[in-house]
């Protein structure tokens, strides 16, 4: 299955477990909910994009992108963080927990990803 496959099963998944949390238990709603689904699912897609490019480099060049990457996408979260606290004050916590939760399983889905490629290439 490819990551893209992967990464919109992650997505729905991740939606249906949002709506099931805010419309039956009740959780506070967050006003970007549909906007950070949408950031996230775009800057892993292009980031893990830009690393499978990258991934005829030398080791050494491989790992400098890579790292590029990660640093790339947590200054456009802290943008994008920014962004929800300064336009929305008062529901700021739902925003905020709502993007940092998501943002762990998307990362950890690029680097699994990159993993499985990286040793497919080392073995053959």
């Amino acid at each position: 299955m490819g990551f893209f496959v992967k990464l919109t099963i992650l997505t729905g998944i991740a939606a249906g477990i949002y709506a099931f949390l805010v419309f039956r238990i009740a959780l506070p709603r967050a006003s970007y909910d549909i906007a950070v689904f949408v950031f996230l699912y775009g800057i892993t897609l292009l980031a893990y994009a830009a690393l499978q490019r990258a991934g005829n480099l030398k080791p050494h060049s491989f790992v400098q992108v890579l790292m590029l990457s990660f640093v790339v996408k947590i200054l456009l979260a802290g943008a994008f963080c920014f962004f929800m606290i300064s336009t929305d004050y008062e529901r700021v916590e739902a925003n905020i927990w709502l993007f940092f939760v998501l943002y762990l399983p998307y990362t950890l889905l690029e680097i699994a990803s990159l993993y499985r490629t990286i040793s497919a290439k080392e073995k053959a």
